[in-house]
């Protein structure tokens, strides 16, 4: 049996913590090892974890003495596992108990470096919103080396992966700008065997206010506060702007770190640039399809074309998304 190690960063998240770690534990593959950082907890995270080390052997809990955030925590885990596959987890969600079974077989007999699943939405209940995270998101459904449409979008929560230890030796260390571990994970793994999506929806993915990504997150709140709730056609530009920084640029800029082709995403950036400039409408619709790569996207494409190509248009969607955040 192949070994895995689950890595998962804790802070404040003990309303939610039991059942993910009932679920990890309580996996048909049980050659794991949890390993657990929790960074400085102020509630009782590091008590329920002290519990479950405790009483099962295969947690190896670290207790940080400072705050590292989220991206350096799980760079801290990623330095601490040695096993030739690597889980991420989230201390909200909880997990198929087949999980890791399933995805290992599936990852192995690809041979690809990573595997991503679908992924269930429940609410703070536990109760199911949605069967289908990417249905929901028009997000890809990318198998393969694409290299730059997993350079210019992050559509894979890191929850639903599976990697490769050479993903991991890739990863390390974090370059100064990395801000989504997640997104790195996803590239890496394209440059290396590539990635495989598995339509089976193998964890329920839990959303909240707490989420720092996501759909009732703080990062969307975060990126219509950009415009400062200007509903003028000048707001929208700001959030525009803001929509594709943080959307594809950053991203891309990142992950240009960890590319071996060098200067291989440089037009990806270029373009993506040239589009934040742009205030009415792009002629330039052959661009997207030479440095987006959109192949498995679908709607997601057509609704990046909208607001990458036709601002003028896509203002109506940005002044309902203000009501809305008003109401």
């Amino acid at each position: 049996m192949e070994k895995v190690d689950v890595l998962l960063a804790t802070y404040n998240g003990e309303r939610f913590l039991r059942p993910l770690l009932d679920s990890v534990l309580g996996q048909s593959h049980a050659d794991i090892s949890l390993i657990v950082s929790d960074d400085c907890s102020s509630d009782g995270t590091v008590e329920i974890l002290r519990e479950y080390a405790a009483n099962d052997k295969r947690i190896k809990l670290f207790e940080q003495n400072h705050n590292l955030g989220f991206v350096r925590n799980f760079e801290f885990l990623l330095t601490q596992s040695d096993a030739p596959y690597v889980a991420f987890a989230d201390q909200d969600d909880v997990w198929a108990p087949g999980k890791l079974e399933i995805m290992l077989s599936v990852l192995k007999t690809s041979g690809k470096s990573l595997a991503y699943t679908d992924m269930r939405r429940i609410d703070e209940n536990g109760d199911v919103i949605s069967e289908s995270w990417f249905k929901d998101k028009s997000y890809p459904k990318l198998s393969g080396t694409a290299i730059k449409a997993c350079a210019v979008r992050h559509f894979c929560a890191g929850c639903s992966q599976l990697f490769t230890a050479s993903v991991r030796r890739k990863m390390l260390p974090f370059k100064s700008d990395v801000f989504a571990h997640d997104w790195v994970s996803v590239f890496c793994a394209a440059e290396l065997m590539g990635i495989i999506y598995m339509p089976t929806a193998l964890t329920n993915y839990r959303a909240h206010k707490g989420n720092v990504y996501g759909s009732d997150s703080r990062y969307t709140e975060n990126v219509v506060r950009q415009s400062r709730g200007n509903a003028s056609y000048e707001g929208y530009l700001e959030y525009r702007r803001a929509l594709i920084e943080q959307n594809h640029l950053r991203g891309a800029r990142m992950c240009r770190g960890y590319s071996a082709l060098g200067g291989g995403l440089d037009r990806s950036i270029e373009y993506l640039e040239r589009c934040c400039a742009v205030k009415r409408f792009s002629p330039l619709l052959h661009k997207y399809f030479m440095n987006m790569k959109p192949g498995g996207l679908g709607l997601r494409m057509f609704y990046e074309l909208f607001y990458l190509h036709f601002p003028i248009f896509h203002y109506s969607v940005y002044k309902r998304i203000l009501k809305r955040r008003t109401k």
